[in-house]
C-alpha cells in the first residue's frame, strides 16, 4: 500500500498508509490509518509552491460529509 508522512502541527511526523480516495467538490481526500490502525481523513492540498500537502479537515460538517462517504464503501469496515 502507498503511505505519505505527515506532520502535525507540532512538528510530529506520523506515518499513514492510504487506505482509499475520494474527489468531492474538487477537493481530494484521503481514508488513511497511522500503525496503531487509527483511521482518519486528511484533505490533499497544494502549499503556495505549488508542492502537495495534506492536512487535517477544521470544518466539522465538511469532517462529517466526507468521513460518511466513506463509510459507504463495503470494502473496509472503519470507524472514524
Amino acid at each position: 500500500m502507498e503511505q505519505i508522512l505527515f506532520v502535525d502541527e507540532e512538528g510530529v511526523e506520523i506515518l499513514f498508509e492510504i487506505i482509499d480516495y475520494l474527489e468531492d467538490d474538487n477537493n481530494k481526500y484521503l481514508l488513511v490509518e497511522d500503525e496503531d490502525e487509527n483511521a482518519t481523513v486528511l484533505k490533499q492540498n497544494t502549499d503556495v509552491e505549488g508542492n502537495l500537502i495534506y492536512e487535517l479537515i477544521d470544518a466539522e460538517r465538511e469532517f462529517q460529509k466526507i468521513a460518511l462517504l466513506f463509510m459507504e464503501n463495503d470494502a473496509y469496515d472503519i470507524e472514524i
